[in-house]
């Protein structure tokens, strides 16, 4: 009989980037899913590789609901923190890396190809945003257009938030 392989529970000295890499997409998702990701590894990389996952499987307006579902669980069933979802970066990351996407792209390839998006969150939005207006109650409860740039592609998430999220 051979021994069981715990790599998560063993290689705790890895950072969380490698941590997650080491698991398989589906084992990811699940763990997500579940709420059984451990917090520590609920990081910038980690949200960005979930919504890659189904970005790369679902239509955009099917992938959001699924993106926003499951932070929104995650947030309540791991973190016990619900409040801490936000909506506006939610959806623009959303836009952000369904723009991003190319067939059949692997996701450490996506990783390289994509440095802005793993970049610092709040100085990357900063592009678009005030901190004022992304981090207002409005934006956290709902989605906000930015107000210093647009976003890339803008028309066609204008287009996705008129037919009703």
């Amino acid at each position: 009989m051979s021994p069981t392989c715990y790599p998560i529970q063993a290689e705790r000295t890895m950072d969380p980037i490698t941590e997650l890499d080491a698991l398989s997409d589906p084992d990811y998702l699940a763990a997500f899913a579940a709420g059984s990701l451990p917090p520590r590894l609920w990081t910038h990389y980690a949200h960005i590789r979930m919504a890659w996952l189904v970005l790369s499987e679902l239509p955009f307006p099917l992938a959001v609901q699924r993106i926003r579902s499951g932070i929104l669980n995650y947030n309540t069933v791991a973190l016990g923190r619900p409040e801490a979802y936000h909506e506006s970066i939610t959806l623009c990351y959303a836009h952000l890396i369904a723009g991003a996407l190319r067939p059949d792209q692997p996701w450490p390839d996506f990783v390289t190809a994509n440095p802005d998006l793993f970049s610092n969150s709040k100085a990357y939005l900063g592009r678009f945003y005030s901190q004022d207006r992304l981090f207002s109650a409005e934006a956290r409860q709902g989605f906000v257009l930015p107000d210093l740039a647009p976003l890339p592609r803008q028309a066609a998430l204008e287009a996705y938030l008129a037919t009703g999220p």
